[in-house]
């Protein structure tokens, strides 16, 4: 009888996961090496929609031009995303000119308020650390997130603090209704290799962050050699659990490949950690692999409407000759 009544109370005390059903609706593309105004589109990493245009930050690690963002035009009524309407919003480069942005996530609560993160550069000299950090419409940068120092990579000599060299924020979100921003990391630290975290903060601008969270490592999905999965993006839903991107890079006998799958989770405040239940594998996704042959390398995540029941998931095509920009809606069941 106690052991019912003790176990009952531990079931109780767990957080409560749906699992909802992902279901495509729509296939947006813009074909590979589509320019406008001079710029490559490509390397779409992160998004985040506010009234009627969609902000995706462009990875080029500064090897296409000047850091940037594409804006889209989003008709929510008709649920049609234009890809013809196209504006740039150029980051102002820091001051210093030497500090190395490889923006990769972007969250918009409004247009004077916008948070990018950058993953840095660790094979400069000095190493150069992640970053989050403010911008306006303008794209001027106008406060920096004081990150925890374990986050930031000892500048020189053999590294033994921060994160990994292309692996640190690639997650970022906004939850307007609870007046947070979230931000999670690739892969873990190095001086933590058997967790991920993910880190938030006001979302009124603030540059402190507030809570902190455990994430479980990935486990890799697919069947390619020297295999490695972390986390993507992801999004808050409307009780402030997370949707979430894993991603698995590896090597086949066709060269790259990507095994991606969708992951619900759930913040439990007791343990600060989280846990996920994975249950949509991009590869498995029929109606998907009728107009997308093959995986993609799925990036990025954001909320398409204020009921938090369609989203949009986005490609990083890597600049390619050959695939095209890809812009998924899905529809919550």
């Amino acid at each position: 009888m106690k052991f019912s009544l003790v176990l009952s109370s531990l079931l109780l005390a767990l957080p409560v996961m749906a699992a909802p059903k992902f279901t495509l609706k729509k296939v947006w593309q813009i074909p590979a090496q589509t320019k406008f105004e001079n710029y490559t589109i490509g390397g779409l990493s992160g998004c985040s929609k506010l009234g009627d245009e969609i902000y995706f930050v462009s990875d080029d690690r500064g090897n296409q031009g000047h850091p940037r963002i594409l804006t889209l035009k989003y008709d929510s009524q008709k649920s049609e995303l234009n890809t013809t309407d196209l504006k740039w919003l150029k980051v102002a480069k820091p001051v210093d000119n030497k500090t190395f942005l490889d923006m990769e996530g972007l969250a918009r609560i409004s247009p004077e308020r916008i948070l990018i993160s950058s993953e840095g550069d660790l094979n400069q000299k000095p190493r150069q650390p992640v970053a989050l950090f403010w911008i306006n419409s303008s794209g001027e940068r106008i406060a920096d997130v004081t990150l925890p120092q374990k986050f930031i990579a000892n500048g020189t000599g053999l590294q033994i603090r921060g994160t990994q060299n292309n692996k640190g924020f690639e997650g970022l979100s906004m939850d307007a209704d609870a007046g947070l921003w979230g931000a999670i990391l690739e892969g873990p630290l190095v001086q933590e290799r058997n967790k991920l975290i993910m880190i938030e903060g006001s979302a009124s601008g603030d540059t402190a962050v507030l809570n902190e969270w455990s994430y479980p490592m990935p486990q890799y999905i697919g069947n390619g050699l020297g295999a490695e999965m972390g986390v993507t993006d992801f999004v808050y839903d409307k009780n402030q659990n997370l949707i979430v991107i894993e991603r698995g890079v590896s090597v086949s006998l066709n060269g790259l490949q990507f095994d991606v799958q969708m992951c619900t989770a759930a913040k439990d405040q007791s343990s600060k950690s989280i846990k996920k239940s994975c249950a949509y594998d991009f590869a498995t996704d029929k109606v998907l692999k009728a107009q997308v042959k093959e995986v993609q390398n799925y990036e990025g995540i954001c909320w398409l409407n204020d009921q938090k029941t369609q989203f949009m998931v986005i490609s990083d095509n890597n600049f390619s000759k050959t695939d095209n920009n890809l812009f998924l809606l899905y529809q919550i069941d």
